[in-house]
């Protein structure tokens, strides 16, 4: 069925994004920017009590947002020409769920938001949410994993049980008072909480990466140009089928070069933006995207960050906005994610064994590694 009506508005069905779960009884919210209202239309098949679009602009209090969605409520926020922060928990309350598109950090059209919704009718929580149950439970039963590019040969190894690391969830059915992201399915490991950033935290990842995929240029709160971003974003992408070696120590990148002359626009890019602020040597997050519903789509498009491909995508943050003036995702579908035992998390399933009773703290946020 075609995602525009005969007028060419983009249509929403909220009984096909299977993360909010039952509406039992609610409401269903579409939130966007005044001046896209029209270009959506809502279609529900009844078991929505009812149905309606809020406008959201920038100074718009997200407290006034919320108490025009009555709970029970289900929220959706697609809003790419201002930024939307998410609301605390408190705000929310425990009477709404809520869903937030990751579209304003990197420009997104229409077509855009209409590729990643019909993505995310082909989302199946459940399937996400017994990936994630499994990755956990393997990394809680190694002393280590390994990073592992076979193509360029390169080998890091992440010592993964930090106890102040944030393992973080975008994935599964939602929780009344619950927030996610959409299209969702992230796994992805920080040394601080996701909306916090200390330059003196650390991964402990060390050796060779591979970063080798189509990259994303998130735009920070401060003043930029956006033909400066897609610069950015098009000289990183020429390592997009040609890798980018970083040697990283202790989790920050010591020294980069590219595989392939091919590459060498982004090898060059991101030793001048190490030079510029060194916080970017930082590698801020190491990240799994499992959604396997999602075609990567053209182009510097934030939602891309939850590619999944057929069994989990690898990928590598560096920089936090608002802190940065940028924060980069590159996807590294050639690497793979290994347990200590060779068991592969991301990628192919194996057995393993059941070893001991570390875990791994597990955090469900709206946000993303960006402050988006």
């Amino acid at each position: 069925m075609s995602g525009r009506d005969e007028r060419g508005r983009v249509i929403v069905r909220p009984q096909r994004y299977r993360q909010f779960g039952a509406p039992e009884g609610a409401c269903f919210y579409l939130v966007t920017n005044p001046d896209l209202l029209d270009r959506f239309v809502i279609e529900a098949d009844g078991a929505y009590r009812r149905t309606e679009r809020l406008g959201f602009e920038a100074g718009d209090s997200v407290e006034d947002l919320l108490s025009a969605a009555a709970e029970p409520a289900h929220i959706l926020v697609i809003s790419p020409e201002w930024l939307f922060r998410s609301p605390t928990p408190e705000q929310l309350g425990r009477g709404r769920k809520l869903v937030a598109m990751p579209c304003n950090s990197t420009p997104t059209s229409l077509e855009a938001v209409l590729h990643f919704l019909e993505a995310m009718e082909r989302t199946d929580p459940s399937a996400q949410q017994a990936f994630a149950d499994r990755f956990f439970e393997l990394a809680e039963s190694s002393d280590r994993l390994e990073i592992v590019d076979d193509r360029h040969g390169t080998q890091a190894v992440f010592q993964h049980l930090g106890s102040d690391y944030e393992w973080n969830l975008q994935a599964g059915v939602l929780d009344w008072g619950g927030q996610q992201i959409g299209p969702p399915g992230e796994i992805s490991a920080l040394p601080a909480q996701v909306m916090q950033f200390d330059p003196s935290l650390r991964l402990q990842i060390d050796g060779e990466l591979a970063l080798c995929g189509q990259p994303i240029v998130h735009s920070g709160m401060p003043s930029f140009s956006q033909p400066d971003q897609l610069r950015l974003y098009e000289r990183l992408a020429t390592a997009k089928d040609q890798a980018v070696i970083a040697t990283v120590r202790a989790g920050v990148v010591s020294a980069v070069r590219a595989a392939n002359p091919d590459a060498e626009p982004a090898a060059r890019m991101l030793d001048s933006l190490f030079e510029v602020d060194s916080r970017y040597r930082i590698i801020w997050e190491l990240g799994v995207g499992i959604n396997g519903a999602l075609e990567l789509m053209p182009g510097n498009l934030g939602m891309n960050e939850v590619y999944g491909g057929m069994n989990g995508t690898v990928h590598c943050g560096f920089g936090l906005t608002p802190f940065t003036q940028y924060a980069i995702i590159v996807l590294c579908p050639g690497s793979r994610l290994i347990g200590g035992d060779g068991t592969v998390l991301a990628g192919p399933p194996a057995t393993v064994r059941d070893a001991g009773k570390r875990r791994v703290i597990r955090r469900t946020t709206a946000g993303c590694a960006c402050y988006t």
